[in-house]
């Protein structure tokens, strides 16, 4: 009995895992190349850690090496805090070049990032 229990446990986690498995090779195969991981910058905070926000976002499971990392960056940590006039930082821009990745400056990373923990909390 135990052991016919043990059997069908194992064939369900086994058409579970043949499942995913299909799952991401088609997801990797087949995902559109305009889709790209992003990085939102939405504080003084997020700047200090953008190399290691960058690093994760590289090795996020459904990202292929083809694919660029987008860092968005909100207008009002362009006057001081990661660069000047529209210019970033000599040492963000090789953080982010390190990454191969593409900055640009978006209208308030802390909007993004409201609007995505209100669904997360409903």
């Amino acid at each position: 009995m135990g052991e016919t229990i043990l059997t069908v446990i194992a064939a369900v986690l086994a058409v579970f895992g043949l499942y995913c498995l299909c799952r991401l090779i088609s997801a990797l195969i087949f995902s559109p190349s305009c889709i790209a991981a992003a990085v939102i910058v939405s504080g003084e905070d997020d700047a200090e850690n953008l190399s290691e926000n960058l690093g994760q976002a590289a090795t996020a499971l459904f990202r292929t090496r083809t694919k660029k990392i987008i860092v968005i960056i909100p207008e009002s940590l362009m006057y001081g805090c990661m660069g000047e006039h529209g210019e970033l930082y000599d040492e963000y821009r090789e953080i982010i070049e390190n990454y191969g990745a593409e900055w640009i400056i978006g209208s308030g990373g802390r909007n993004l990032i409201g609007k995505e923990d209100r669904k997360q909390k409903s």
